[in-house]
């Protein structure tokens, strides 16, 4: 199957992302926004957990038995989430002095 290449609407959000993930900081005068701090995730096994920065979309899976991720169970479990977002703001603040994009999540 060929890959069509990006449209100019579609790369509007690189600069900002790259200069996120180089951690060049600063102002910068761009079109779009950075992707790259778009969502965190955790995974310990079987369990995946991937957030919002600020916590108003979660999304947990079970890789065991959903490795497609097409069932969110962050309703039915709400403990398992809190578990694992305790974990994810505990490793933030633990390594805040890295730029976020830089962080191994």
């Amino acid at each position: 199957m060929p890959i069509s290449p990006p449209d100019d609407e579609s790369l509007v959000d690189m600069t900002p992302t790259l200069v996120e993930l180089l951690a060049a900081g600063g102002p910068l005068r761009a079109e779009g926004h950075s992707v790259a701090s778009a969502e965190d995730a955790l995974i310990d096994f079987p369990w995946k957990l991937i957030t919002a920065p600020d916590g108003r979309r979660t999304r947990l899976f079970d890789l065991g038995k959903d490795p497609s991720e097409t069932q969110n169970l962050a309703v039915s479990m709400p403990g398992r989430v809190k578990a694992m977002l305790d974990r994810l703001y505990e490793f933030d603040r633990e390594h805040s002095w890295l730029p976020r994009a830089l962080r191994g999540r």
